[in-house]
């Protein structure tokens, strides 16, 4: 992720300026990992998702899984 030293704003997937305030992100940020999901999507198994990481001001579209029904 990349942060907004002029505004705080903590974009993921990475930008390069930001949609606040216009500046250049010139600061990595390092994301928890943790994501909150808002919205599932993919057809039967829903296998999308909007989710907005911890710690970030975007929203970003994640392919996800579950581990319990999901075998290898």
């Amino acid at each position: 992720a990349t942060r907004c030293a002029a505004c705080g704003a903590v974009y993921y997937p990475a930008r390069l300026r930001c949609a606040e305030c216009a500046r250049d992100c010139e600061e990595w940020h390092e994301l928890p990992g943790e994501a909150r999901v808002f919205n599932r999507a993919g057809g039967a198994d829903n296998r999308f998702a909007l989710v907005r990481f911890e710690g970030a001001t975007t929203f970003s579209i994640a392919a996800i899984t579950n581990p319990e029904t999901d075998a290898a």
